[in-house]
């Protein structure tokens, strides 16, 4: 999601957003570019880092996954009058900020 909302990142700008060690990160990239969903090319401002992209296939995929999800939380919400369902989104959203908090933080 961070390389589709925010473009082309270092391996330690996705560690900061995702909240996780550089390890997980790095296997998770190894696989997603052996799918051929991501592309690494070397910074041209610090040959340390690793400049992180989706490729065409990558933001093909994302885009799939986005509409799902959008789907899930309309046929999840479908009962609920429209203040509840913002109701219910903005209380999730804040779970969903506190357990990045924590993450964050071990």
């Amino acid at each position: 999601m961070a390389l589709s909302e925010n473009g082309p990142q270092t391996q330690s700008q996705l560690v900061k957003i995702e909240g996780t060690d550089h390890s997980t990160i790095a296997k998770s990239l190894s696989r997603m570019e052996s799918a051929g969903l991501i592309s690494r090319r070397p910074s041209k401002e610090d040959r340390r880092a690793t400049i992180v992209s989706l490729t065409p296939k990558g933001t093909a995929i994302h885009k799939k996954i986005r509409l799902v999800w959008q789907e899930l939380e309309r046929v999840t919400t479908a009962n609920l009058e429209e203040k509840q369902r913002d109701q219910l989104l903005e209380a999730m959203h804040s779970v969903e900020g506190s357990i990045l908090d924590v993450s964050r933080d071990k």
